[in-house]
């Protein structure tokens, strides 16, 4: 907040806002926020929505949501701030353009692509008139536009806007690693290939039905047709062959051919050697390695290694999986509050694993209409278990019309499993009164190993008057370990014992 502003009578505002901003430098946007936010609500009602004096606020907001990964959020935040940018540092300062790349970033989270092209592109225009093309600003701004460009469908603009990038790094040396990450796997997006040491184009798409094309190629040392041919004949189970073709490139020093051989190498089972490769390729901007270093790393059990490769990945325009990944090396670190962010980010990415685990979190939190929404965002994709999962939801919400949606998703997976889904489809038909129907299912998943289904079973069976099948389905359980059905079964009375049909010597 200007000191112009601060005004005794302001003091509910401008108060809560520093607070806000020490905790922002201090790495803490999650305290932030409540601040800020307090800040912005008396500013609106002292100033009025639409005052100039808001900025300073609605920067600190937008900041801190994009740290906190709350997209939608910054996003409004960002847009709104824009709105008073011009009255606060002039429509062309570098400042006003700063803003427009961030808020860019928030829109294409939650893909709004058109809106953060728009931004990026005013963007691009204020950097080159305020330092010229040169200057780490500018090329991160075209590095921006590129993407942007990418995400609409235009190769040929984002090519233009790349060369201007990568012209301008070369001379000039502040540009951030991760920009130039981003950089190297937008030439690897326009160009969908690699060039060889010679400047011999690549090709422009992967065709397996191009084997001798790339074949000749390959033979005339055309290094982005031997990756492509690797490719195609490990794809074809020609493991070895595309292992000699890939050494071949990786030796003429090209980053994706060395990413290509440790992820072959990895799936082969010779990690330490694959690691090795994929750590030499990441380091050479190779994003794909990266991704799958981090990878190698996780099932190794090494998440605190992982993760600054998956940062990497992600941060250079790897969406979603490098999302996901982070968010499962950070709940093996037990850190829960940030995989949760991590799991959103990938969800709103599309990544549908990661979609399913946000929905379970809000459903345990009770935000029914956040979890139903990540739910149905999961079970899109036709999985198993995300099919459970939104089943098993719409079958507790109590809902007029949910639980026969759930009965519908549960025999979709039933049809594909023949042991969990049929016995809970089973167990909601029972809870239904719908016994009849629910029995085969029910023996089905307990003929399987279903233990719960075993349970039902043997309730189910007494309740109809068939002791000696309930008996046995309890015994069934309690042989599988159950020891519920254990405790039931010490809880029966004994059965009468036979009377003898012989006497003792003696006996009268």
């Amino acid at each position: 907040m200007r000191p112009s502003q601060r005004d005794p009578h302001l003091a509910e505002m401008w108060l809560p806002f520093e607070e806000g901003v020490e905790l922002s430098r201090a790495g803490r946007p999650d305290r932030a926020l409540p601040k800020l936010e307090e800040a912005l609500a008396a500013g609106e009602r002292l100033l009025g929505r639409d005052s100039a004096h808001l900025y300073d606020i609605l920067e600190g907001l937008h900041v801190n949501y994009l740290f906190a990964q709350r997209y939608e959020e910054a996003a409004e935040c960002g847009l709104r701030a824009l709105d008073r940018a011009p009255a606060v540092h002039g429509a062309a300062h570098p400042r006003t353009g700063d803003v427009m790349d961030s808020t860019a970033q928030a829109l294409r989270r939650v893909g709004r692509d058109q809106d953060a092209l728009v931004l990026d592109q005013h963007n691009m225009v204020i950097q080159t008139q305020a330092f010229g093309r040169g200057h780490p600003a500018t090329v991160r701004a075209a590095v921006n536009l590129a993407g942007a460009y990418l995400a609409v469908g235009d190769r040929a603009e984002a090519r233009d806007y790349l060369g201007i990038a990568e012209r301008g790094a070369r001379v000039t040396d502040g540009v951030r690693p991760n920009i130039l990450d981003r950089m190297r796997a937008h030439r690897r997006a326009i160009e969908d290939g690699v060039r060889g040491p010679d400047g011999r184009r690549a090709f422009p798409e992967f065709a397996p039905d191009r084997e001798p094309e790339y074949r000749a190629a390959a033979q005339d040392g055309d290094t982005a047709a031997m990756v492509r041919l690797g490719t195609v004949l490990e794809k074809q189970g020609r493991r070895d062959e595309a292992e000699r073709w890939y050494r071949r490139a990786a030796g003429e020093g090209v980053a994706p051919a060395l990413g290509a051989l440790g992820a072959l190498l990895y799936e082969t089972g010779r990690a330490d050697e694959a690691e090795r490769c994929l750590a030499d390729a990441a380091a050479a901007g190779d994003v794909h390695a990266a991704c799958n270093l981090g990878v190698l790393l996780l099932n190794d059990r090494r998440p605190r290694e992982a993760e600054p490769w998956l940062l990497r990945a992600h941060e250079a325009g790897m969406e979603p999986r490098p999302a996901h990944l982070l968010a499962l090396v950070l709940e093996r670190q037990g850190r829960d509050e940030e995989a949760g962010r991590w799991f959103r980010t990938a969800a709103d990415l599309g990544h549908a694993e990661s979609s399913g685990q946000v929905g379970r979190r809000l459903a345990d939190s009770g935000d029914t209409a956040g979890a139903e929404r990540y739910l149905r965002q999961a079970a899109g994709a036709g999985g198993l278990a995300d099919l459970l999962n939104l089943g098993l939801f719409l079958s507790r919400t109590g809902r007029p019309g949910d639980r026969g949606e759930a009965e519908q998703l549960l025999r979709r997976a039933a049809e594909q499993d023949p042991v969990r889904p049929a016995g809970l489809l089973g167990a909601l038909l029972l809870e239904q009164g719908r016994p009849q129907e629910a029995e085969p299912w029910l023996v089905r998943a307990a003929g399987s190993g279903d233990v719960d289904a075993m349970l039902n079973l043997s309730a189910l069976t007494g309740a109809l008057g068939r002791p000696d099948e309930a008996l046995t389905w309890l015994r069934r359980a309690a042989e599988a370990g159950d020891p519920q059905a254990a405790a039931q079964l010490r809880r029966l009375p004994a059965a009468p014992r036979r009377s003898r049909p012989w006497r003792r010597r003696g006996e009268s």
